[in-house]
């Protein structure tokens, strides 16, 4: 690294804007001088322990994330923090809107009972009765598990797994978002829930879809295939794990009757 002659402090190229500066924090745009590759440790410490960053808001982190969030999240993993809200942040803002309106107007309750999960039948329906009412509980919980996955399915680019675990949490945080954006029109239209939730299922596989593809820079149908095999086995794995994981451990100790009982 170098340093200046005259100070001596290290002179340091700003990873958000490429600003040439001095000290702990960029005097162009703010963000802080020790940015690092995310590891698990950076990214518990980035989450939970708030640097004096200013990032981006909400408003921005959605626009970003609907319109390329693939070049974004590239973006922010190479070191432009500012650009983002912080994952765990977004997570969990998300996550507690979510699950309040969709718990609270029983959005997902039946839902199981239709397609396209007649064909999942021989699972038991006191699973899908609670699986319908914690849904989006459920889609957060699910993302170390799709984390691991995209890892091994395309460890060639070199992604960590932590890496991949912000990548992740972005992609659900924002697919809750989507959630919240069809909430209104379930309301509107309540006959025609089912479709409409089917209509938002959908939109939330596509969007996993094409973030894996614009993200790890997929053009070809190798790339294609991959993609849709590792979202295969996410969401297949994502199923046994709420089942045999979650539900009957809580199942076990008789603890689902309480989650019900909570009032929102």
């Amino acid at each position: 690294m170098k340093t200046d002659p005259i100070t001596d402090r290290p002179i340091v190229k700003c990873k958000n804007c490429g600003n040439i500066f001095q000290g702990k924090y960029c005097n162009n745009c703010g963000q802080n001088a020790d940015v690092k590759r995310f590891t698990m440790k950076y990214l518990m410490k980035e989450s939970f322990i708030s640097s004096l960053d200013i990032e981006n808001g909400f408003f921005s982190t959605i626009k970003t994330l609907t319109l390329y969030p693939g070049k974004s999240l590239n973006n922010y993993l190479a070191g432009k923090r500012l650009s983002l809200t912080v994952p765990m942040r977004y997570l969990l803002v998300m996550a507690a809107i979510a699950a309040i309106v969709s718990i609270r107007f029983k959005v997902f309750v039946g839902y199981a009972n239709e397609a396209p999960f007649e064909a999942l039948k021989f699972i038991d329906q006191d699973f899908w009765d609670y699986a319908s009412e914690f849904l989006t509980i459920h889609n957060a919980g699910a993302i170390p598990i799709f984390a691991l996955f995209s890892y091994f399915f395309f460890k060639p680019t070199g992604h960590h797994y932590a890496e991949n675990l912000v990548l992740n949490i972005y992609i659900t945080a924002h697919q809750l978002f989507l959630f919240l954006l069809f909430f209104p029109i379930i309301e509107l239209f309540l006959e025609q829930r089912v479709v409409i939730l089917n209509v938002y299922a959908a939109v939330t596989v596509l969007y996993n879809f094409w973030v894996y593809m614009t993200f790890f820079k997929l053009k070809n149908f190798t790339g294609f295939l991959l993609t849709v095999s590792t979202l295969a086995v996410s969401y297949t794995a994502q199923l046994f794990f709420n089942y045999y994981g979650i539900f009957k451990l809580l199942k076990l100790f008789d603890l689902i009757p309480h989650l019900k009982s909570i009032d929102f």
